[in-house]
């Protein structure tokens, strides 16, 4: 008769667990987004802080995984007995017993601590992706984020044109070498049927620095990039004869128009009818990892997306086509 009943409850339960879910979705799904839309209702805010622990924190939890390992230990001995059987198993169960004490009170430790962590951050990323924030990827001297072009490339592909904010141009464009391996140079091969506008810091700009009133602009950046004016030049040089390059490829209508503005660098970017990618003015940038952030245009409360292309806009209507002679 008991087996019966224990069978019944076994029967019940896998069909609560198994059949419900997927045979009768109109009933599971109700209770799925409930569940769903209150573990992922919006934050009040989305804190970066360090993950390591203070002196007096892992004080703390080393003393608590030692008092679980202890209990943990205590009912190991006491449910089996053999630790205190007067016979040598008692010698072998003691070291065993440990292990699996401290092993155990480890597992609930991290279980635990996960679980915490578990709900509010996914609250966070829901207020982040809500806000238009979609990633953050860190480009390596060493690697070429393979990922982030072929996801950013297909948006490309899409875009009714292609805007670029850099500096010179020449790690992303013109350099194979740098962080991001020419990233800018592959994604405008992969949509050689988009027009593109590209801004670069003009060598010839005077504007005087607004950081620093007695000296301009641009022999600010050549102090930050560590640069002769004669070297600018030719990493200038270099990023307008590969972009001609690619010219050569594109049609009429997709054709690459550089710009020159005369102002302080902020960022760097790339933007297009979806997404921006958003790169910090970082002089030594070549020699190091480098931040990238994507900022989607669709989302569910004010996009971060509108404030950079709209600073595009305004630093494209006050740039100037140039020359520049051998």
């Amino acid at each position: 008769m008991y087996a019966a009943i224990a069978l019944m409850l076994v029967v019940g339960f896998a069909l609560a667990t198994v059949a419900v879910p997927l045979r009768y979705r109109t009933l599971f799904e109700p209770i799925s987004s409930r569940l769903r839309s209150t573990a992922l209702c919006i934050a009040n805010q989305a804190v970066f802080q360090p993950e390591h622990l203070t002196g007096e924190q892992s004080d703390r939890l080393i003393r608590l995984w030692l008092l679980i390992s202890a209990g943990v230990f205590a009912v190991l001995g006491i449910v089996d007995g053999t630790m205190i059987r007067n016979n040598p198993d008692a010698i072998v169960a003691v070291p065993i017993y440990g292990v699996v004490a401290l092993a155990g009170s480890t597992l609930i430790i991290v279980s635990v601590a996960a679980f915490l962590r578990l709900i509010p951050g996914m609250r966070e990323y829901a207020t982040l992706s809500r806000c238009g924030f979609r990633g953050l990827w860190v480009l390596r001297p060493s690697e070429a984020p393979d990922k982030l072009i072929a996801s950013f490339a297909e948006k490309c592909r899409k875009s009714a044109v292609i805007q670029i904010l850099d500096v010179t141009g020449f790690d992303s464009i013109a350099n194979d070498a740098g962080p991001g391996h020419g990233l800018l140079k592959t994604i405008l091969e992969r949509a050689p049927g988009v027009p593109v506008s590209v801004l670069l810091l003009s060598p010839q700009c005077q504007e005087v620095d607004p950081d620093r009133q007695q000296v301009t602009v641009f022999q600010t950046v050549l102090a930050e990039l560590e640069l002769q004016a004669a070297t600018y030049m030719q990493r200038i040089r270099k990023t307008l004869q590969a972009l001609d390059i690619l010219n050569e490829q594109r049609s009429p209508e997709a054709q690459i128009e550089v710009r020159f503005y005369r102002e302080k660098p902020a960022f760097r970017a790339v933007i297009v009818d979806e997404a921006a990618l958003v790169f910090p003015w970082d002089p030594q940038a070549s020699k190091s990892c480098l931040p990238c952030l994507e900022v989607s245009k669709k989302s569910d409360a004010p996009s971060f997306y509108e404030a950079y292309r709209r600073s595009f806009a305004r630093i494209w209507r006050n740039a100037v086509s140039e020359v520049f002679t051998s």
